[in-house]
């Protein structure tokens, strides 16, 4: 299959699959014989085999037969060094490992109605994915969790998602704030004072007909109040990008007295 995967650390990483998914039955099969499932992952190589893991074969129909069959030749395959699987001879990389179908890993943390549902029922996630992880949060206005490396403090936003929130991250004594989507009101800067880092959603440079979201002079607000040490907006939309980000973030900068940037792809941020 072809599958998502999550970088948790050196040695680490999570793996998506659908329930509906070959790899998430054997899993479960493996899961039911209380027994580890080795793993291995093949980046790069021939743009057939890729596109062939992702085609939806009948269950139990070999993926390689279909690559060898648009190929007009067989997929050589090679064996891995330390499971018993093999990869495709021309993979660029290849991750061998195994799946812990005994352990649980990692925390949950959602909104109410993501979690508990809303009036009908209906949730974001589901209670087989939920029971996959260690431990669930339900996020509430004003709740703090304390965790071995870091805490969070759940603070109000107001979005067409009744129960959406923000929060306060406290980290190797610092301190992360983050304002996702959200209208504007006059708590917001009381709500995100102290903070060494907010990040706050700026999805345009002015009022428009969408509502549920901040524009420039909200920001600016919004600063005036909280006073982080720095900011960076982020979630620009089409129009933002059209004013020009680095602009309106220096607009920002010079109407609030906060250090402010707009977000691009792979920055880092040091705080």
């Amino acid at each position: 299959g072809l599958y998502r995967m999550q970088v948790f650390d050196r040695n680490t990483t999570a793996m998506h699959w659908h329930i509906h998914k070959d790899g998430a039955h054997f899993f479960h099969e493996y899961r039911r014989e209380n027994k580890i499932m080795e793993v291995a992952v093949a980046i790069g190589g021939d743009p057939v085999s890729c596109y062939s893991a992702s085609a939806p074969l009948p269950y139990g129909v070999d993926e390689f037969l279909l690559a060898g069959f648009i190929r007009k030749k067989p997929v050589p395959l090679v064996k891995c060094k330390t499971v018993n699987l093999e990869v495709p001879a021309n993979s660029e990389i290849v991750l061998e490992g195994y799946m812990n179908s005994l352990k649980k890993k990692g925390i949950f943390i959602g909104s109410e109605y993501t979690i508990e549902g809303d009036k009908n029922g209906d949730t974001g996630v589901t209670k087989y994915h939920l029971s996959k992880v260690e431990k669930v949060v339900v996020a509430k206005y004003g709740a703090k969790e304390k965790f071995e490396k870091f805490g969070i403090e759940f603070l109000e936003l107001r979005h067409d998602e009744p129960t959406a929130f923000g929060f306060k991250l406290y980290i190797d004594g610092k301190v992360l704030g983050l304002i996702c989507d959200t209208e504007y009101f006059e708590e917001l800067g009381e709500l995100y004072k102290d903070c060494d880092l907010l990040l706050v959603s700026c999805l345009k440079p002015k009022k428009d007909n969408i509502p549920d979201h901040l524009k420039t002079d909200d920001v600016i607000r919004i600063l005036q109040k909280a006073k982080p040490k720095k900011t960076v907006i982020y979630h620009l939309g089409m129009k933002m990008l059209k004013a020009g980000p680095e602009k309106e973030a220096e607009k920002i900068e010079q109407k609030s007295n906060v250090k402010c940037e707009a977000a691009t792809d792979g920055m880092r941020v040091v705080v």
